[in-house]
C-alpha cells in the first residue's frame, strides 16, 4: 500500500484500478452518495439534508398528489425551526413535536422510495460483484434499502452472518437500519409499513399503535378479564445518533468472519467518512487489506481529508459513483473479461425487467453516460445465476462461444436498449 492519498483522474490509473478489481476479494463500504442519482438526497453535500431545515427536507421528498403522496399532504407546522441534522438525533424523539416531525419525514422518505423505478448503477455493480463471487460483504450506512431492489439480501441473523463455504448469506449489512420497516417501542417487533400507518405518519400522527401489542397486551388480556398493559408505538427501524445497533453482536461476528476471508480490496463509495462508527470500520478493514498487500479505493465527489485518510486510502476518484462504475465495466469488457458475460449491469437490468413480461412504463432519463430507458425491476430467479467466478466460466464455456459475445459493454448496452425500445414501441 502507498503512504499518500493520491487523487486519480487520468485514464491510466483508472484502467490500473479496474484491472486490479477484476480478481480482488472485495469489502465495500457505502454512503448516501450511491443513491443520489436516484433522487434521494445525501447529507453533507451542498443542498444535502444537513444544509436544509426539516420543512425543506420533507418538501423535497414529495408534493401533494405526487409519487404516492395524498392530495391533502402538507408539511406539519411544527417542522419549522427543526434542522435537517436534528432529524437524525435521538433527542428529537423526547418531545411530541420532535416525534411528529420525525415520523412525517421518515414516512415521506419511505413513500418517495416506493415511487422509484430502479436502483442506481452502483447498486447493480454490487450485484455484479456478488454474482462473480468477489463480494465478501457490503456495509452500508444508507437506510433506503435499495440493495434489495437488485436482489441482495439484508437479513442479518445467526444463520446468514456466514456460510460453511465461506460465502456470506447476507451480503448487505445495514449499519443504520432500514426505513422500509418499523419497530415497536415496547415489544421490539419488526414489521413492514402498512399503508394505513404510512398515511397516518404523513399526516403527522404520533400515535400509531403496534398491532402486535394491541393483540397480545390489550385485547387478549382484556378478554381474559386481566388488567390491560400499555401498547407500544411504531417507529421506523433506523439508527439515530445516540443509539446503539440492535444487532451489535451479529455485526461483530460478521466483521470477524469477513476478516477471515482475507479481503484484498476495500472499496469506499459515496461516503464522506465522517461518522465515527463507520470510520472505525474502514480502518479495521483497511488494516486487513494491507496485510494482503491489497488496495483501499475511495470514490466520491468530495475528497477525503488527507490529514485523516492519507495514510489509509491508496486511491481516490473524485467523481460520481455511477460514472466510475460505468468506466470500470467498460474496461472489464474491453479487456475481454468474458467471465462477466451477462452479469454486466445493463444485462442484469434487462433480465430483471423482462422477467416481469412486457409490462412496465417507459421513462427517459438524461445521464452523463447517455440516454437510457428504465423500467420497474424484479430480481431474476436465483437458481439461474452462477454464484462464483468459476461457475460463471463453466456455464459460459458450455453454452456460449466467446466470439458470439459483444466485444464491449457499450455494444451490449446498445443492443439491449434497441431490443427494449422495439418491445415498448410495439405495445
Amino acid at each position: 500500500m502507498t503512504n499518500s492519498l493520491t487523487v486519480l483522474s487520468d485514464r491510466t490509473k483508472l484502467r490500473e484500478c479496474s484491472s486490479f478489481l477484476r480478481t480482488a476479494r472485495v469489502v465495500v463500504v457505502t454512503g448516501a452518495g450511491i443513491s443520489r442519482s436516484c433522487g434521494i438526497p445525501d447529507f453533507r453535500s451542498p443542498g444535502g439534508l444537513f444544509s436544509q431545515t426539516a420543512e425543506e427536507a420533507i418538501s423535497t421528498l414529495g408534493q401533494p398528489g405526487q409519487c404516492g403522496f395524498p392530495d391533502d399532504f402538507a408539511v406539519v407546522s411544527v417542522a419549522r425551526g427543526v434542522s435537517g441534522k436534528d432529524l437524525f438525533q435521538v433527542d428529537l424523539l423526547r418531545t411530541v413535536r420532535g416525534w411528529t416531525v420525525f415520523m412525517q419525514f421518515t414516512a415521506a422518505l419511505y413513500t418517495r422510495l416506493g415511487a422509484l423505478e430502479e436502483a442506481s448503477a452502483t447498486h447493480w455493480f454490487l450485484r455484479c460483484l456478488h454474482d462473480r463471487g468477489q463480494l465478501i460483504r457490503c456495509y452500508t450506512q444508507n437506510i433506503d434499502g435499495l440493495e434489495a431492489r437488485v436482489g441482495l439480501s439484508t437479513e442479518l441473523t445467526e444463520q446468514t452472518v456466514s456460510g460453511a463455504d465461506g460465502m456470506t448469506r447476507c451480503p448487505i449489512i445495514q449499519l443504520h437500519g432500514d426505513v422500509r420497516f418499523v419497530r415497536c417501542t415496547i415489544c421490539d417487533h419488526r414489521s413492514s409499513w402498512t399503508d394505513e400507518a404510512r398515511l397516518a405518519a404523513l399526516k403527522g400522527d404520533t400515535s400509531i399503535t403496534c398491532p402486535r401489542c394491541l393483540d397480545e397486551r390489550h385485547n387478549k388480556r382484556r378478554a381474559l378479564g386481566k388488567r390491560v398493559w400499555a401498547c407500544g408505538s411504531l417507529r421506523p427501524d433506523i439508527l439515530l445518533y445516540g443509539e446503539t445497533h440492535s444487532n451489535d453482536v451479529l455485526l461483530q461476528l460478521a466483521q470477524e468472519n469477513d476478516d477471515g476471508l482475507r479481503p484484498t480490496a476495500l472499496l469506499i463509495m459515496g461516503s464522506a467518512l465522517r461518522v465515527p462508527g463507520c470510520k472505525d470500520l474502514v480502518k479495521r478493514f483497511a488494516n486487513m487489506v494491507s496485510k494482503q498487500n491489497g488496495r483501499v479505493i475511495s470514490v466520491n465527489p468530495t475528497r477525503p481529508s488527507p490529514s485523516l485518510w492519507g495514510q489509509i486510502i491508496d486511491d481516490h476518484f473524485s467523481m460520481e459513483c455511477d460514472d466510475w462504475v460505468g468506466i470500470i465495466q467498460d474496461h472489464w469488457a474491453d479487456d475481454g473479461d468474458t467471465a462477466l458475460g451477462d452479469r454486466d449491469i445493463q444485462s442484469l437490468r434487462v433480465a430483471a425487467a423482462t422477467s416481469k413480461g412486457r409490462g412496465g412504463r417507459k421513462k427517459e432519463r438524461n445521464r452523463s453516460r447517455g440516454r437510457k430507458e428504465s423500467m420497474e425491476l424484479e430480481t431474476p430467479a436465483a437458481e439461474t445465476m452462477p454464484k462464483t467466478l468459476a461457475e460463471e466460466k463453466t456455464a459460459k464455456a458450455s453454452t456460449i462461444e466467446d466470439d458470439s459475445l459483444p466485444t464491449t459493454y457499450r455494444q451490449r448496452w446498445r443492443m439491449d436498449m434497441k431490443y427494449l425500445k422495439e418491445q415498448f414501441d410495439g405495445h
